[in-house]
């Protein structure tokens, strides 16, 4: 197989990057230029790969990693941590694969809107909507048609009334295209945004791709640092912005991206330039970046941004592509809310008014099993947020969440300590969600605890799915049950077997 397919790409080896003259690197715009010819190749190896990952398994590629560069050691240690998962998408990409010459502008152009979700004002699918792009891709060319603010789409807005914690909260009595990812499955809440964009007259598209601050982060740790000619500030002139502000000179970088991006959208305004234009300015640059990118580094470049998905820093929508969506949903890179039979969990945060202060929260969860005498279940969930920046009258004024939590369909709720509101109990997406609102001011930690009953169903609990909220890079877990402790950073969305 392998010696077959050697064969059939011999004449692209330059493109794919299968050659040891560094001259002859091609850059992924050039891969992309010359996918259509390449994909029916790889669909035809991929029929029959499925045999391929039992025999790399019995190769024990450890043992080869004295005799390779560090940098092909390296990708052995990816390649053996990450086998499985390889695997599994393997196999499903078998099935995207004929669809995807039309995501890549192939026979006709293709049309895709990446949407920047601001996570320091944190959000249901991960952040404030502030900006969008749409790159067209046309047999593998990639042109950035337009990037703007966001609320360059809202000069005429609809009369859509908004969903009540939106009204309560924010005090609007219109729901407008930047609040449109209300709902915590992405998807839900893209089909919202989608029909909006549509009836104020912008074109179809084929994708929507959300990102934010912690994938803008990871692509300069792969691009290298960005300098912009249009915002050249010496941030040492502004002491009273946090220090991360002030690390790197005129070029953001992994350390100050976050902070700069909110100091130009609202402390530092340059002159000619809308105020959250920095966006668009900086997307332009690293979609230059990432098409420049030698193709023999692309396997680091992919497996960034796998990581992304994985992570839900990059969240997929198709509107029009059903496949896609399906392969998107199966690798679970579509931010949905998942079934699973056993116990669940999905906390979701929602800013409201709370300026930037997710650039401060950190959170915690402990999840505490506690079993009646009858053998029914109670469950008691207290999520602590710690708010460790100063007041500053800009990002921190104290954050304001709006706090929802997912747990399996028909669950009681007994009681509510810490939330400042009377809480609702309602169902949504195959759930039963128990809702609050809490306020942390600056410097200071509080706490909300959810009580409840299991169903009678879950008398015995032996594992537990938590999806992790897009837009939150990591949050300390607890699970106590049976006195046995459990404790771990959920960067992704984990089913966890419980001890016993």
């Amino acid at each position: 197989i392998g010696q077959q397919l050697a064969a059939n790409l011999e004449p692209y080896k330059e493109i794919i990057g299968f050659t040891q003259e560094e001259e002859k690197e091609s850059t992924f715009a050039q891969v992309l230029s010359h996918s259509p010819q390449l994909f029916p190749l790889v669909h035809t190896a991929l029929q029959d790969l499925s045999d391929v990952f039992p025999l790399v398994r019995e190769l024990h590629l450890d043992s080869y990693k004295a005799f390779l560069p560090q940098d092909m050691s390296n990708k052995v240690d990816v390649l053996n941590s990450n086998l499985d998962r390889i695997e599994e998408i393997w196999v499903s990409f078998e099935e995207v694969l004929p669809s995807l010459p039309l995501v890549l502008g192939e026979p006709d152009p293709a049309v895709h809107l990446i949407l920047f979700q601001n996570d320091t004002e944190l959000r249901p699918t991960g952040g404030f909507i502030t900006s969008y792009a749409l790159v067209e891709i046309d047999g593998g060319e990639m042109d950035i048609l337009k990037s703007s603010d966001i609320y360059t789409l809202e000069g005429d807005a609809l009369y859509i009334e908004p969903p009540a914690p939106i009204s309560q909260y924010l005090k609007q009595t219109i729901w407008k295209l930047h609040d449109m990812n209300f709902s915590p499955d992405y998807k839900e809440s893209m089909l919202s945004f989608y029909d909006y964009w549509r009836r104020i007259g912008e074109p179809e598209i084929d994708s929507i791709i959300a990102i934010d601050t912690d994938f803008v982060v990871n692509m300069l740790k792969i691009l290298g640092d960005v300098e912009l000619k249009q915002y050249h500030v010496d941030f040492n002139n502004y002491p009273n912005l946090p220090d991360d502000c002030r690390i790197g000179g005129l070029e953001f970088n992994p350390e100050n991206v976050v902070c700069r991006l909110e100091a130009y959208a609202e402390k530092i305004k340059p002159k000619g330039i809308e105020r959250k234009a920095i966006i668009g300015f900086l997307m332009d640059e690293l979609f230059s970046r990432t098409l420049s990118i030698k193709s023999t580094k692309l396997f680091d470049f992919i497996t960034a941004v796998v990581t992304d998905l994985n992570e839900k820093h990059m969240l997929l929508f198709f509107p029009r592509g059903e496949s896609l969506q399906q392969f998107a949903e199966e690798n679970n890179w579509a931010g949905r809310i998942r079934d699973f039979p056993g116990d669940y969990l999905h906390l979701n945060d929602a800013n409201l008014a709370g300026r930037k202060a997710d650039y401060f929260l950190l959170r915690s969860v402990t999840q505490e099993y506690m079993i009646q005498s009858d053998n029914s279940v109670h469950k008691k969930v207290e999520i602590i947020y710690n708010n460790t920046g100063e007041y500053d009258g800009w990002l921190n004024n104290g954050a304001r969440n709006y706090v929802r939590l997912y747990v399996p369909t028909g669950a009681e709720l007994i009681s509510v300590d810490g939330g400042e509101v009377e809480a609702s109990t309602y169902e949504d997406l195959g759930k039963t969600v128990f809702d609050n609102f809490i306020t942390v001011p600056p410097l200071t930690s509080k706490s909300i605890t959810f009580t409840y009953r299991l169903p009678e169903m879950y008398s015995t609990v032996d594992a537990v799915m938590i999806q992790k909220q897009p837009g939150i890079e990591k949050i300390s877990h607890k699970i106590v049950k049976d006195s046995n402790t459990q404790e771990f950073e959920l960067r992704e969305d984990e089913i966890i077997q419980l001890k016993r």
